[in-house]
This record gives structure tokens, sequence and C-alpha cells, in this order.
């Protein structure tokens, strides 16, 4: 939460998103399409993220990790950008359903 990085123009950044699995049993969840205030500025912004049509888990008492990266073009305009993720939780019926094959190809 509220976690925040410098980059420049032309630069790429790896860094690992995190959960915490406290509880006794397993959590499952996915990440909804990232939202980027102002939009003007998601011009030449690249976030290879969580939210890729798929549900996670993270298992009882454990840390669950993703290792991602973002990119700016050289040409990027703007002086800030922020990227925010809603993570939604959700039973484990619905994370195996989209955790099998796709029955549709990706466009």
């Amino acid at each position: 939460k509220d976690s925040r990085f410098v980059m420049d123009s032309g630069q790429n950044k790896r860094f690992a998103l995190v959960v915490n699995n406290k509880s006794d049993k397993p959590v499952f969840f996915f990440a909804a399409p990232h939202v980027v205030q102002p939009a003007e500025y998601s011009l030449g912004f690249k976030f290879k993220c969580l939210c890729i049509n798929h549900a996670f888990r993270a298992e009882a008492g454990e840390t669950w990790y993703r290792i991602v990266e973002l990119r700016l073009s050289k040409d990027f305009v703007g002086s800030e950008l922020t990227v925010t993720h809603t993570i939604i939780g959700i039973d484990q019926a619905r994370a195996e359903d989209f955790s099998m094959q796709p029955d549709m190809p990706d466009m």
C-alpha cells in the first residue's frame, strides 16, 4: 500500500508485488486491470503486471510474490504517473475456473 518510486524516461524497473498470508487457510485473488492517472500520461508506459486474467493462490502462512516490470519510453511525457491495482479476493471454485486452460484465444 502506498508504494512509491522514481523513474526517468527510458528506464525499466523490476520489483516484487507481495501477499503475506498470515491466516491458516489459503487465499485466492486476482488483480483488476490497472488504472493510470493522469490518463494523458499513459502513452509511453508499459506495465507487465498481475492483471493477466488469472487467479492466484497464497498458501496458508506463506508469502506469495510476483516479479513485475514497469517501463517508460525514452519519449515518455509526464512528471508523475500513478498506477493502481485493485486486488479482489475470490473463493477457491472461482479461482480454479480461471486457472484452467482458457476457452477463448488471446486476441
